[in-house]
């Protein structure tokens, strides 16, 4: 026999205090005891995800000030080495030419 839309809705009426009851008994249990418990971890969980993020943005600025300063002593190196490579030619070619300091 099928139920029908009035049987469901008695049936529902019947059954929603043993769930009511259920659930309460249940919800403590798990951990959920209020909204403002709730709301505080939440919060709590808010406030550690900002500083993790702003740890991760501190991060990601280090390594790019790094990269900056690496590129910096490689150029400083590049031009030294130049530096050094034109004072040896001039005084190669001094020498060559007779003309010793």
């Amino acid at each position: 026999m099928p139920l029908v839309d009035e049987d469901i809705r008695r049936l529902a009426e019947e059954v929603k205090p043993y769930i009511k009851e259920l659930v309460e008994e249940s919800v403590p249990r798990l951990g959920f005891h209020t909204a403002a418990v709730s709301n505080a971890h939440l919060v709590e969980q808010m406030g550690r995800v900002e500083r993790e993020l702003a740890a991760q943005r501190e991060d990601r600025e280090q390594r790019e000030r790094d990269k900056r300063f690496e590129a910096s002593e490689r150029r400083f190196a590049r031009r030294t080495w130049a530096m050094m490579g034109g004072i040896v030619v001039y005084y190669a070619v001094l020498a060559y030419i007779g003309i010793v300091l």
